[in-house]
C-alpha cells in the first residue's frame, strides 16, 4: 500500500509541475497586488526575480494580513493547479477508500473534514482560484485510476 501512496504522490508531484509551468496561470494574490499599484499587472511580477518579488511582497504588508503575506512570500510560483489540494486528494482517494473499506467512518471522516479545509484554506490565502482547487481535485482524480489497487486483507 505504502509503495501504491509514494506513486500517487510522484505522480501528482509531476503532474502539478507540469501543469504550473505549462499553464502559467497568476496567483490571486498577484491581481491583489496590481490592485495596491505594487506592479503594473500579474504577469509582470512573474518577470521579476526572487528577491525583487519578495521585496513587493513585503510592501503589501502594510495592506494584507501576516497570515497571507508569509503564504505570498513562500510561494511565488504559478496558480494552478493546487499542489496542497492535488496532496489532499490523494489522501482522500487513497487513504479515504482504505478507512471506508476497513469501516474506520470516524477517521475517514475526519480525513474528509482536513481535505475540505486545505482547500478552503489555499482560496482564503489568496494562493489558489476555485478552478485551481478543482482542477486539483480532477488531477486527483485521474491519476488514481491509472494505479492498480492492490488490496490488503483488512481481516487479519
Amino acid at each position: 500500500m505504502w509503495i501504491q501512496f509514494a506513486i500517487l504522490l510522484v505522480l501528482s508531484f509531476g503532474a502539478k509541475t507540469i501543469l504550473k509551468h505549462e499553464t502559467a496561470i497568476p496567483r490571486p494574490y498577484t491581481y491583489e497586488l496590481q490592485r495596491l499599484n505594487l506592479i503594473p499587472s500579474p504577469e509582470n511580477f512573474y518577470q521579476l526575480n526572487k528577491s525583487e518579488q519578495e521585496n513587493v511582497v513585503k510592501k503589501a504588508s502594510a495592506y494584507i494580513s501576516q497570515w497571507r503575506i508569509r503564504s505570498w512570500e513562500g510561494e511565488t510560483n504559478y496558480s494552478f493547479p493546487s499542489g496542497h489540494t492535488i496532496f489532499a486528494a490523494i489522501c482522500i482517494l487513497f487513504w479515504g477508500g482504505f478507512l471506508l473499506r476497513t469501516r474506520h467512518y470516524l477517521l475517514a471522516g475526519g480525513l474528509v473534514a482536513w481535505a475540505v479545509g486545505v482547500g478552503i484554506s489555499r482560496l482564503w490565502l489568496g494562493m489558489h482560484f476555485p478552478s485551481d482547487v478543482m482542477g486539483s481535485i480532477l488531477s486527483a482524480a485521474v491519476l488514481y485510476l491509472f494505479i492498480p489497487e492492490w488490496r490488503v486483507d483488512s481481516e487479519k
